[in-house]
């Protein structure tokens, strides 16, 4: 993965600090079908991310801000 294609996405820790909880929160989330969190995609063996642009429109969502 190139420097710009990671700023595409977010690994979990990233996203834990984001949201102010724990990594495995951020999994929980994920694999919750009631919550709308985005899902994990499998970038290669071992590296998993979530899309930027999914995980800021769940926040705008989250904040009311979503269209």
């Amino acid at each position: 993965m190139t420097a710009k294609d990671e700023k595409k996405w977010f690994r979990r820790n990233d996203l834990a600090r984001r949201f102010g909880v724990a990594p495995i929160t951020i999994l929980r989330w994920a694999n919750d079908p009631n919550h709308s969190f985005p899902p994990a995609t499998n970038l290669s063996a071992g590296l998993t991310a979530w899309p930027k642009d999914a995980v800021e429109q769940f926040e705008r969502r989250c904040l009311g801000l979503a269209d």
